[in-house]
């Protein structure tokens, strides 16, 4: 039986609460340096009929008792308070529920939930691979088969976590940032990695 919730289900109800034009206080395309995403939220809002928050009350019915609970006579009202200790535990929101990172992040991350590690891992390390591959860094560069197989090395990195298979080596000791047995190893990859 798969449990229904996850640590980081108050971010649905944090990033729906910044997609709000009425939420004067969590909407955050205001902030924006070019106001057009703002306007045609609004517009999609008035035009449709469309209202995308999750309200507390519809977040707390999601977190609260479990189909499973419910079916063993159990109740359970923590939940939410948990979800919310731990999104912001990790910096993706502030003690108002605001967003603290790019919502672009975060919602990649929630859409991500089924896959909770590797989408945790990758929003840390989001910021260093943008500076890596790609802040002022040359179209020649961001298409070089190098880079493009550096940029997998890292995600792989991040996302695969699995050991290698019995006498195989593992990625970091393909790439020699990690010592093979004949005690070869690449200083220059190594430096990337730390």
């Amino acid at each position: 039986v798969k449990e229904p919730r996850y640590p980081i289900m108050a971010l649905q109800q944090a990033l729906a609460a910044s997609n709000d034009p009425d939420d004067t206080k969590k909407f955050v395309h205001d902030n924006n340096e070019n106001p057009a995403f703002a306007n045609a939220v609004r517009k999609i809002q008035r035009s449709q009929k469309c209202f995308p928050t999750v309200t507390e009350e519809q977040m707390e019915w999601m977190c609260n008792t479990s189909l499973g609970d419910f079916c063993e006579g159990k109740t359970s009202n923590e939940y939410l308070e948990l979800s919310q200790k731990v999104i912001k535990g990790l910096g993706y929101v502030h003690e108002d529920l605001t967003l603290a990172m790019d919502h672009n992040a975060l919602t990649m991350v929630w859409e991500m939930h089924e896959y909770m590690p590797i989408a945790i891992n990758l929003c840390a390390v989001l910021e260093q691979m943008y500076l890596r591959f790609c802040y002022q860094k040359s179209k020649q560069f961001k298409e070089s088969d190098s880079t493009q197989n550096e940029f997998l090395s890292v995600l792989i990195h991040v996302a695969d976590r699995h050991s290698p298979p019995a006498g195989e080596e593992s990625l970091q000791q393909l790439l020699r940032v990690e010592a093979t047995e004949d005690g070869k190893q690449n200083d220059e990859a190594l430096s990337l990695w730390l």
